[in-house]
């Protein structure tokens, strides 16, 4: 079974614990660490606006203040990427994949993205994780960071691991440290939304 997950606006497939290169290097910052929110303008996506995923059987709602960016490919797993306006460097991401057989997550999926991630990005550590009942599924929320190298910002990742139906999506928010808190109530909100489409 493989499945992606987004960390540094870069993707890394994981086959539990099995990684492969990065479609995308981590991205270099050149501006401030803390951007300065903008309003957003009216022809920006709203909370009432869905994304929809017939054939994985998904739809979410997208968070206000976010737009959606183009995906690279589809052979990545990514079903969508976001990224909030006025805010650099920061995305949100959905990804998805089959896998019929399961219908609950791994005890040891904590410790597999860790030790998958550390490889990926030296110094990387995983700062939170819990594991919960979300939208009639099994997940794990983990949280990490990593100060990218020859960088002085330290960046963030939240990633949601849902189990669902036989099938897994895997929500990712990426951020600058300071960013971090106040995105994530975005995240919060497009969980929320979930609507199965069986």
């Amino acid at each position: 079974m493989k499945y992606a997950g987004v960390f540094l606006v870069g993707l890394t497939s994981l086959a539990w614990g099995q990684e492969k290169p990065p479609i995308a290097p981590p991205p270099t910052q050149t501006q401030s660490e803390r951007a300065t929110p903008q309003p957003v303008a009216p022809a920006t996506v709203t909370d009432t606006q869905a994304l929809t995923f017939a054939p994985q059987k998904i739809a979410v709602r997208l968070p206000l203040g976010w737009q959606v960016l183009p995906v690279a490919t589809r052979q990545s797993g990514t079903l969508a990427s976001l990224a909030p306006l006025g805010t650099s460097g920061a995305t949100l991401a959905l990804s998805y994949a089959d896998d019929p057989t399961r219908t609950r997550l791994p005890d040891n999926l904590p410790a597999t993205i860790a030790t998958a991630l550390g490889k990926r990005y030296p110094g990387f550590q995983q700062t939170a994780k819990q594991r919960l009942a979300l939208a009639g599924g099994d997940a794990w929320v983990l949280d990490g960071q990593v100060r990218p190298s020859g960088q002085s910002v330290v960046v963030k990742n939240r990633q949601v691991y849902l189990c669902h139906a036989g099938r897994i999506y895997i929500f990712t928010l990426t951020s600058k440290k300071d960013d971090f808190e106040r995105l994530t109530p975005s995240l919060d909100r497009m969980l929320k939304s979930i609507t199965w489409l069986d």
